[in-house]
Formats: C-alpha cells, sequence, structure tokens
C-alpha cells in the first residue's frame, strides 16, 4: 500500500515509527516517505529532525516492525497517514 502510494503524483505517506526499532536514539517521531526501491525492498525515509539525522534507506520489514511498536501514552501500535490531493471540479468546490 505505502509503494502504490508513493508512486502516486497525488499521494503522501507520514510514518509514525519508533526511532529505536531503526537503531536510532529517541522513541516515536513522525517524517515522510520519499520513494520506494523495490529491487532493495526499502523505503527513503525524509526525517523532518535532519539536524540529527539525514534521509536514510530503510528496508520495508524494518520499517513495517519500527510502525508496530506500541505508543507509550495511547497504548496503541504506531503507523502511517496517507495524504492524497482532492480532485479538481474546475473551480466549483
Amino acid at each position: 500500500m505505502l509503494a502504490d502510494a508513493l508512486r502516486s503524483p497525488d499521494k503522501r505517506v507520514i510514518v509514525d515509527f519508533d526511532r529505536g526499532t531503526l537503531g536510532q536514539k529517541g522513541g516515536g517521531h513522525f517524517s515522510p516517505l520519499a520513494a520506494y526501491h523495490s529491487e532493495q525492498g526499502r523505503f527513503l525515509l525524509m526525517d523532518v529532525a535532519r539536524y540529527k539525522l539525514p534521509p536514510c534507506w530503510v528496508p520495508a520489514d524494518v520499517l513495517h516492525r519500527a510502525m508496530l511498536a506500541v505508543d507509550s501514552v495511547s497504548g496503541q501500535s504506531r503507523g502511517f497517514l496517507m495524504l492524497e490531493r482532492k480532485a479538481s471540479t474546475g473551480g466549483k468546490d
């Protein structure tokens, strides 16, 4: 689902993930995905805290585990948010 969304010019994906699962310092974090490399099965994670961490390629299974991590405040697993641009109605919105 995430790889398909990244192929669309009208969709964006933001992941809520556990940094520790990726071997990074810190806990829960939100950042956008920019691309998917199908041959390597990796997603390009564009960390919004660029002063700490540059963009990085994350294996799909590792990213999945990081999104399954349970948030300590809500008690729910993390996940992702998919945004889709609304189709234009020719100015009659």
